[in-house]
């Protein structure tokens, strides 16, 4: 059975209190502790093999080599070169059998001050900053060759636009954003001019309907009229701001379908009326509001262009007010989406 620590202590300092001082001092001197004895211990009670042990290693140290003194003179008259003395002493010291491990400094380790050190931070956070702005600084535009088609190959069939070259014009159409198309409209002062340009219907062979001059708001009373309607609507109903928005309230109702395409318009201070080709994804009845997926323009190197969703789904939830046109389910060929009934 094991005694605790804290248990034995404490028994061995009762037992240790309660010891007479004559026994403890007897028991020194039978040990042969105080005052010291040698031969308490008889040797016929030691082991014998232990003691033969004992004996030789005591042998061994008190058998000292020492040199004699030899009284020659021939001895006398030598003399001892430095040489003789240094070999001497270098065969006395005995070789240590472990070899000692060498300490290995790494490659490029130095030592220096505190002012180097900031100097050398300052110049790598330098460098990280000129990194980060030759990064941010947008990369020049490569200008993209077009070939020019004759009316040969235009009146061609479909076939010649099997593999069409297509050009990004970057018009990502996001409603959120409402960045200025690349089709630039210079001589154009009516905002409703610059949306008639940026949505400019033609069809995929690269022709333009016939109808197109007459659906033109510069050239036709028709188109006028229905401007000044818009804008006497618009003048009837309240506005309001959203976000940066103007958006003024359409009275017209429309026969919404889920996967239908529509125009919608934003109007926005600096850059004025702005339309978008979305596909309605959900409808909110309640909230007279609509889930849409917005398209991208694309143009083509024979005049014509077509709409394309893009990669990343550009969504947004507009209101029915903003609702300019429904159009018609278009062809479709290779992902790309051939509007012809945009202004009808």
């Amino acid at each position: 059975m094991r005694i605790p620590k804290k248990e034995f202590a404490t028994l061995l300092g009762s037992v240790w209190g309660n010891v007479k001082p004559e026994i403890i001092e007897s028991g020194f001197r039978k040990a042969g502790i105080m005052p010291f004895n040698r031969n308490v211990v008889p040797k016929e009670k030691f082991d014998p093999e232990a003691w033969k042990r004992w004996e030789l290693s005591q042998n061994k140290e008190n058998n000292i080599e020492i040199d004699e003194v030899n009284h020659n003179p021939e001895n006398q008259n030598n003399r001892l070169s430095f040489e003789d003395i240094l070999l001497e002493t270098v065969k006395q010291r005995p070789l240590s059998a472990t070899n000692q491990k060498r300490k290995r400094i790494a490659q490029g380790a130095e030592v220096i001050t505190a002012t180097e050190v900031s100097e050398r931070i300052e110049n790598e956070t330098q460098k990280k900053l000129k990194q980060m702005c030759k990064k941010t600084q947008p990369s020049p535009k490569k200008k993209v060759k077009t070939k020019k088609y004759s009316t040969s190959d235009t009146d061609s069939s479909e076939e010649n636009l099997s593999d069409p070259q297509y050009i990004d014009t970057e018009d990502d159409l996001d409603p959120e954003d409402f960045e200025e198309d690349d089709l630039n409209t210079e001589n154009s002062e009516d905002t409703h001019h610059e949306n008639f340009e940026n949505l400019r219907p033609e069809h995929v062979d690269g022709h333009i309907p016939e109808n197109f001059e007459d659906m033109h708001p510069e050239n036709t009373s028709l188109d006028e009229g229905q401007l000044e309607e818009t804008n006497n609507d618009d003048k009837e109903c309240n506005s309001h701001s959203e976000g940066g928005m103007n958006i003024k309230k359409n009275s017209k109702k429309w026969n919404l379908r889920l996967e239908d395409f529509i125009v919608i318009r934003f109007d926005r201070k600096d850059t004025g009326i702005k339309c978008y080709i979305g596909k309605i994804l959900e409808i909110e009845h309640e909230k007279d509001t609509l889930y849409c997926s917005f398209m991208r323009l694309k143009r083509h190197n024979n005049g014509s262009h077509s709409y394309v969703f893009p990669d990343n789904e550009d969504l947004s939830i507009v209101e029915k007010n903003q609702i300019v046109q429904v159009l018609d389910t278009p062809p479709i060929r290779r992902g790309h989406y051939y509007f012809k009934d945009i202004f009808q």
